[in-house]
């Protein structure tokens, strides 16, 4: 772009030559200077930068369902929830397609059920299960331990010491027994061990005490502390 024709009226500023009757407004209604500028890209001089246009995000894809597992031992038994399900039958079944139980969730599409771990589960590694309504489907996982506690005691004003192994590594255990006011609490280590102990508080009799040990739902055999 270098000039106007001078055919163009009224006379404009970027006309070959110098008119009289040129009002040196560059924009509309009196010249087309400004807007021509505006068009191939250019930004007037104190006029605000244009917001750009957001770009619209899609919708969220929905979610499916969930279910979820835990730790427990071969032969127990174990919560399993699940969120998200419609209200059709839901069958949850083990890794070898074997049915273990059947719920319905609320009308919020949640459950919480019971079911039996089977006794063949081998023990440390992880195993899958699945939910299904027939229509959708969802996997969860249950790790198999075996865990085990010992108790070592003796009078009434000695520590009573805890052990155990074949935990959970990293998981939160809790100790418990009529001699505790509240749960011992603590954290397994990367073996799968863990140790501890507490005295017992005054007011406590001599005779025998169980003490039990637990990771959520997983527990290990109680055990007795006899004191003298």
């Amino acid at each position: 772009m270098s000039h106007y024709d001078v055919s163009a009226s009224p006379n404009l500023l970027m006309e070959p030559n110098i008119s009289g009757n040129l009002t040196h407004n560059v924009d509309l209604p009196n010249d087309l200077t400004l807007p021509l500028l505006k068009d191939i890209g250019w930004i007037a001089s104190g006029a605000p930068t244009p917001t750009p246009t957001p770009t619209p995000s899609p919708p969220p894809t929905p979610s499916g369902p969930t279910v979820i597992g835990g730790f427990a031992a071969p032969g127990s038994l174990l919560n399993v929830t699940g969120h998200g399900w419609s209200t059709e039958l839901i069958t949850i079944s083990w890794e070898d397609g074997r049915p273990l139980v059947q719920v319905t969730a609320d009308g919020a599409g949640d459950f919480v059920v019971s079911l039996v771990v089977p006794f063949d589960t081998s023990v440390g590694s992880a195993h899958r299960f699945t939910a299904s309504d027939g229509r959708l489907s969802a996997a969860g996982f249950i790790t198999a331990y075996t865990p085990t506690i010992s108790v070592s005691c003796t009078t009434i004003t000695a520590a009573v010491a805890v052990a155990g192994s074949g935990w959970p590594p990293s998981s939160r255990y809790a100790i418990r027994s009529s001699m505790l006011a509240t749960p011992l609490s603590g954290t397994v280590a990367g073996d799968g061990a863990f140790s501890t102990s507490f005295t017992p508080p005054s007011g406590v009799l001599t005779g025998d005490y169980q003490i039990s040990a637990s990771v959520g739902s997983l527990f290990a055999e109680p055990q007795t502390c006899t004191l003298q």
